[in-house]
């Protein structure tokens, strides 16, 4: 062994070295360059790296060992989720085939009578006549023609449900006017009329005709009115 002073392999005089104590830690040095990327290759899922000195390291397997085998039943179902929102609405699919008819239903039961219209049997003409004052008959129609005046036709006190009575007008104004007890009314069921002898009525001019019923006592209402007046009944009662 050689002196670490002198370095005589001798016997040496040197003083002996004791080592003194540590010294403090010194400052971190820069960081060095970053080395180049080692190359590497694969082999399936095995890889391995070159070594500096240019030969290559150890295969290192990066696929796991296989897990346990399952026995093959089906697993425990997981918690049902929560709700989606609601589709849009589709488009309305084609109408389906008719069904069958059904069976014929039970017969109703039967409706109030109505009323038996008894229709004009005759007609009476009243022509170039002055003014006439005449109480009209049931199921009669007239035909007036007063080129002077107004013929004017009172309505009966003696006339059974369904009667009726018909004017025409063909010259002049004629006037269906109410008996006593006896009112005229519109189709509607509005009573236009009066329930009394006053001279007032349903006033009729050329080329007008009316047809009334009585459909009910006392009441005789407006079944038919032919006339180019678009204001009918307005002004027609005085």
């Amino acid at each position: 062994m050689s002196c670490g002073s002198c370095g005589s392999k001798k016997k040496c005089t040197c003083p002996v070295q004791i080592p003194g104590p540590i010294g403090l830690t010194g400052q971190q040095g820069p960081q060095g360059v970053m080395g180049d990327q080692p190359a590497y290759e694969w082999s399936g899922t095995q890889i391995r790296f070159e070594n500096p000195d240019g030969s290559w390291g150890p295969w290192i397997d990066l696929q796991g060992p296989p897990g346990p085998c399952s026995d093959g039943s089906q697993g425990l179902p997981g918690i049902q989720g929560p709700a989606g929102p609601a589709g849009p609405i589709g488009a309305t699919g084609p109408a389906g085939p008719q069904g069958v008819q059904g069976p014929i239903g039970a017969t109703g039961a039967t409706g109030v009578d109505g009323i038996n219209a008894s229709g004009v049997t005759n007609w009476v003409s009243l022509s170039n006549v002055a003014s006439v004052f005449v109480t009209a008959v049931a199921n009669r129609g007239y035909l007036s023609d007063n080129l002077t005046g107004t013929n004017t036709f009172l309505l009966p006190l003696t006339a059974v449900l369904g009667d009726v009575i018909e004017v025409t007008v063909t010259g002049g104004n004629a006037k269906l006017s109410p008996n006593l007890g006896v009112d005229i009314v519109y189709g509607d069921g509005t009573n236009v009329g009066v329930i009394n002898a006053n001279p007032l009525g349903l006033v009729l001019q050329i080329f007008e005709s009316v047809k009334i019923m009585l459909t009910a006592p006392g009441r005789w209402t407006i079944m038919n009115f032919e006339t180019t007046d678009a204001t009918f009944p307005a002004g027609r009662f005085v």
